[in-house]
């Protein structure tokens, strides 16, 4: 009896007759609970205050594009003033929706759903502690037996304490694994649904700066050009011109948007390499490139409002060109306008010129003169016979309007105009013209007609102040043979469309004779469809 007598006090000092094995895990994550709920509100106010912060960012970037399209909006700056105007525009309205849409969907509604599950985990807890307060209970009274007489500790108040004791051990035992299981699924939950949650409001912000970025990135390249504005040493007609530039190939960049699909882009570069591609694959890469060019001529003939004249001297800014034609034309055809000698020598321009001259169908008239083609006699010296023959029809007009020039002057001064005229300065200056509007990198590219690599037509109108030069060019824009060859059926007899350009510029007898300096060129480009010509062609046979 002796052991008997002090076994139930021991035993329940050891544990071993209850099932108090609490996981502290869960205890711990009692009070966690409590203020999730608090958390979850508080997330949820704050993405709908960044939501809000989000819709005020897009509504102030729209009164600052109005703002500037309107401040601009007569100047060269106009164009890419109204785009940034149509990206803020276009943001607010398409890209801000889709991004609070799918913060409602994914975000907000998973979040909603991981706190529709605390009510239960709540009810839960309560039950819990009610359960543990019981069993607390039946501790105590258990305890107080130990501390009594032996009679009492065996008497049937005791054994009725013990079965007490021994129901809310098991309830207590039973409620604890029942919570046990509850904050586990709740931990699982949390981690799912609110990670969830998480992953899904990166996701979508990432897209939105994402697509932010993308419709952002071709107007934020004009950094450089706001650098060269504010350059006082900038001459003002040359910073209009750097603005008409790429307020111009803004103005045309939706015929550039269209692309291959990545997998068509590294199949061609498979073929390009070398690589055979099944018969399938080449098939179906032709029917795209095919479908790309018909999209890119249809693009085209929409933009058509008749010629565009743009003001020339892109050499004089190679980076402010560099900027306007990204996307235009290759990097290295941008980067080689680096390269163009603005500054001959006198054996340089004469070198050129006895190259050039020859390829020119040279027309020249005078105040008070008609127009005249030049012929290129044989034997003799091709530059300087049009040397003289520029002099004889200035020299009346210097002495009228006593313009002081020497034999030397005269001799530099018509060399001057001849290199102006017929060097390919000029040539370079007018494809940058067509590319600027019309150029796509990878898909096409731009060179002289037939019949302009033969000859080239060049005018020049000798007047009271100067000499008025005009090169005209015609011009193929045609499928980029260097990609796709091998892969289109190769038609080196008709372009996708015509391009023609008229280069004028004035060179000013006292301006060169002062060596001021020169008034920028300017290039008329008028684009010229195949099926337009092809009508014309037929009307005038008829005729």
């Amino acid at each position: 009896m002796a052991d008997s007598k002090c076994s139930l006090p021991e035993a329940w000092k050891n544990g071993e007759l209850t099932a108090d094995t609490i996981g502290r895990r869960h205890e711990r994550l009692l009070p966690d609970v409590a203020d999730l709920e608090k958390d979850l509100t508080a997330v949820g106010k704050s993405i709908e205050g960044y939501i809000d912060a989000l819709n005020n960012y897009c509504s102030a970037g729209c009164r600052v594009s109005a703002t500037f399209a309107k401040l601009l909006g007569d100047t060269t700056l106009s164009k890419i003033s109204q785009q940034f105007q149509q990206v803020t525009d276009k943001l607010e309205h398409k890209v801000l929706n889709d991004c609070n849409a799918d913060i409602s969907s994914s975000v907000l509604t998973t979040l909603s759903e991981f706190t529709s599950l605390l009510p239960a985990v709540k009810q839960e807890i309560g039950d819990y502690k009610r359960c543990k307060n019981r069993h607390s209970k039946c501790q105590e009274t258990l305890e107080s037996f130990a501390q009594k007489d032996v009679a009492a500790s065996e008497g049937k108040r005791f054994q009725q304490v013990k079965e007490r004791f021994s129901w809310a051990d098991r309830d207590y035992t039973q409620k604890q694994e029942q919570l046990s299981q509850c904050l586990s699924s709740l931990e699982g939950n949390r981690i799912k649904m609110v990670g969830a949650s998480l992953l899904s409001l990166l996701h979508t912000i990432a897209q939105f700066n994402g697509d932010m970025s993308t419709m952002l990135a071709p107007l934020g390249e004009y950094q450089s050009v706001g650098d060269y504005l504010r350059d006082r040493e900038i001459a003002p007609q040359l910073k209009e011109a750097t603005t008409t530039w790429c307020s111009f190939a803004q103005s045309y960049q939706s015929i550039r948007e269209n692309d291959l699909s990545g997998e068509d882009v590294y199949n061609l570069l498979k073929h390009k390499k070398g690589e055979k591609l099944s018969m399938s694959q080449k098939s179906v890469l032709a029917t795209h490139v095919k479908t790309l060019l018909e999209d890119y001529k249809k693009d085209v003939d929409s933009m058509d409002d008749g010629p565009v004249t743009i003001p020339g001297g892109f050499f004089k800014n190679p980076a402010g060109i560099r900027v306007a034609l990204k996307g235009c034309c290759s990097r290295l055809e941008s980067l080689a306008i680096d390269g163009v000698n603005l500054c001959p020598s006198h054996h340089d321009m004469i070198a050129t010129l006895q190259l050039e001259i020859p390829k020119v169908q040279l027309a020249v008239a005078s105040v008070g003169k008609p127009w005249h083609t030049v012929a290129n006699l044989e034997g003799s010296d091709i530059v300087q016979s049009r040397q003289h023959c520029l002099k004889d029809l200035i020299e009346p007009l210097a002495k009228q309007f006593d313009i002081p020039f020497t034999k030397e002057s005269y001799r530099s001064f018509t060399l001057t105009v001849l290199n102006e005229a017929c060097s390919e300065k000029t040539i370079l200056a007018s494809k940058i013209a067509v590319q600027l509007l019309y150029g796509k990198d990878d898909l096409v590219v731009v060179k002289l007609s037939p019949d302009s690599s033969k000859t080239r037509n060049v005018r020049l109108h000798c007047k009271e102040n100067g000499v008025n030069i005009e090169v005209q060019l015609t011009w193929w824009v045609t499928s980029d043979k260097s990609l796709f060859s091998g892969i289109l059926e190769e038609d080196d007899s008709q372009p996708l469309f015509e391009v023609n350009t008229t280069y004028s510029t004035m060179i000013d007898y006292m301006d060169y004779l002062e060596e001021k300096e020169s008034r920028l060129p300017s290039i008329t480009v008028e684009y010229r469809s195949c099926a337009k010509q092809d009508t014309q062609d037929s009307t005038q046979l008829q005729t």
